[in-house]
């Protein structure tokens, strides 16, 4: 890793396609919040990276012996040059429009139910060209607004300070009766995305995380 020079192409504007063509090529990629650089240097991390480029049902798949076989064989052969178009850049005549909203146990606009049953499904479908959102603090207007920047990029908007991840838990609190019907707060790991059960429906044991279903 280094600086980058000026040219390299950032990873967040890079799709599969291109992404292939500039490692494989040994071009950088600028990744990171500093600007930091990465570049296959070997001749054979590229040969390695085409024979994945050019066999994508393996992505997902179990790699086998004539699988290792044939990477190992990769190294020996030379990638092409790949050609890629840019991606697509920006158009004031092109518009996106949104057609449906469907969320699963998402926190604000979805209930969570329990863990092996969960309530209908969340869908919303605006048929309008312009579509306005009006209520009370708290009644999930960002949440809404959430679904949908979640989906695109992982994270979650925050008022007030800068959107952060929707994968990192932190501690959720559930008052628990014991036997004799004295109630204790106990802790449970939680995600962003994930609704607070509602204890009439689903409590979740004593140190045990509530399971992300989203």
């Amino acid at each position: 890793m280094s600086n980058i020079p000026a040219g390299s192409r950032p990873l967040h504007l890079q799709t599969i396609d291109s992404l292939f063509a500039d490692l494989i090529g040994g071009a950088a990629v600028s990744v990171g919040d500093e600007g930091a650089e990465f570049c296959l240097e070997g001749a054979d991390a590229k040969a390695v990276l085409y024979w994945y480029h050019s066999n994508r049902h393996k992505w997902a798949a179990n790699v086998m012996a004539p699988d290792v076989e044939a990477v190992a064989s990769s190294v020996l052969v030379t990638p092409p040059v790949l050609s890629v178009t840019d991606p697509v850049k920006p158009n004031p005549a092109r518009r996106l429009r949104l057609s449906r909203i469907r969320a699963h146990r998402f926190g604000g606009v979805h209930a969570y139910g329990s863990p092996s049953s969960a309530p209908e499904e969340f869908v919303f479908e605006p048929r309008d060209a312009i579509t306005l959102f009006e209520g009370w603090n708290g009644a999930g207007k960002t949440s809404l607004l959430n679904t949908i920047i979640w989906c695109l990029t992982g994270q979650m908007l925050r008022a007030q300070r800068p959107a952060e991840s929707g994968a990192i838990e932190f501690a959720g609190f559930f008052v628990h009766a014991d036997e004799q019907g004295s109630e204790a707060k106990m802790s449970h790991a939680l995600t962003p995305v994930t609704p607070l059960p509602d204890p009439a429906h689903y409590s979740p044991p004593v140190g045990k995380a509530v399971p992300l279903d989203t």
